[in-house]
């Protein structure tokens, strides 16, 4: 340190003259405030605040996304998972949920559509279902107990191999209870169509509680938003048919049409038209009845109107013989 400046250090010491003409000069310079107030008075930076904006905005826009996203199945997504009937399109794809896709698992309240190909559908692990071009299905319910399917239009033709009513398809008139067979259902735009069974048989359930049971070898109009029609056997005459096309429309005489045109093959539908007609005429049919397939256990007529056990071992007679093919209505 030299003399010159000691005195910056020690005030003691003596003052240099030069040293002491510049503080002259620089003294109305001096800061003469506290430390603190000039730290206070420093402007602060608005880097935090707008990096903090930044953010907010983003995380905002983030959970408006998710709020919009949730609950909503990613179309990728639709008919991908594992719960449901499996099913594979032929020659080109289905329409599942609304997706275009090759195979898929359809849901329970999912939606599967065929547009102008065909597709595969396992029915769980009972069965299997083939559906045609134009076909739209739902599947509304499967569990150990009950497997459903809704066929709004198109054609399922159906293999089953299960316990009775484990399987069943609603459509807008019927519902078909699969006893454990073969069978095809074709249902149009309005909701009419038929079914005609291969292997077994099925109950047609209406929601008037009218049960009409339809062996191999016999079929059935399904009555859009009604019922089924009477069911006939494979080879019924032109007549009959008829006959029954009348009844179901409501043609007045058209029971009388039926009997006469029933042959003892025919035993199927004129036990069906007993259960529709009015008590009145109820009985006029199963003296028909007994002329073409008498009762078993020479149940009379005036049992069988009162017991309704002897009716239906006659139903299940005539249905079992259908079924079997058994010459005895031929």
């Amino acid at each position: 340190m030299s003399k010159q400046d000691e005195h910056l250090w020690n005030p003691a010491a003596p003052e240099d003259p030069e040293v002491a003409r510049l503080a002259a000069l620089l003294s109305p310079l001096k800061h003469d405030r506290p430390l603190d107030e000039l730290r206070l008075r420093r402007p602060r930076s608005r880097a935090p605040w707008i990096i903090g904006i930044s953010i907010a905005v983003a995380a905002a826009a983030v959970l408006a996304f998710v709020l919009r996203t949730a609950g909503t199945p990613q179309p990728e997504l639709a008919c991908a998972g594992t719960r449901g009937f499996a099913f594979t399109a032929q020659g080109g794809t289905v329409a599942c949920g609304g997706t275009p896709t090759a195979r898929g698992v359809l849901p329970v309240g999912g939606v599967l559509e065929t547009g102008a190909h065909e597709a595969e559908l396992a029915i769980a692990d009972i069965g299997s279902a083939t559906l045609g071009a134009g076909t739209r299905v739902r599947l509304d319910r499967t569990s150990a107990e009950r497997h459903q399917l809704f066929l709004e239009r198109g054609r399922l033709h159906a293999r089953v191999s299960a316990p009775p009513r484990i399987f069943a398809v609603a459509t807008p008139s019927v519902a078909v209870v699969d006893l454990g067979c073969e069978y095809t259902i074709d249902i149009d735009e309005h909701g009419a169509g038929s079914i005609e069974v291969r292997t077994g048989r099925v109950e047609l359930e209406a929601a008037a509680g009218i049960v009409i049971v339809v062996p191999a070898g016999a079929h059935a109009r399904l009555l859009s938003g009604r019922r089924a029609s009477l069911p006939l056997v494979a080879g019924a005459s032109l007549a009959l048919v008829a006959a029954v096309a009348a009844f179901d429309g409501g043609a007045s005489g058209a029971p009388a049409q039926v009997l006469a045109a029933a042959a003892p093959a025919d035993a199927l539908t004129v036990i069906h038209l007993a259960l529709l007609v009015g008590a009145p005429e109820r009985r006029a049919v199963l003296e028909r009845l007994m002329d073409l397939a008498p009762a078993p256990a020479g149940a009379t007529v005036e049992q069988v109107l009162v017991e309704p056990a002897r009716f239906d071992a006659w139903l299940e007679d005539i249905v079992l013989t259908v079924e079997l093919g058994d010459p005895r209505l031929r």
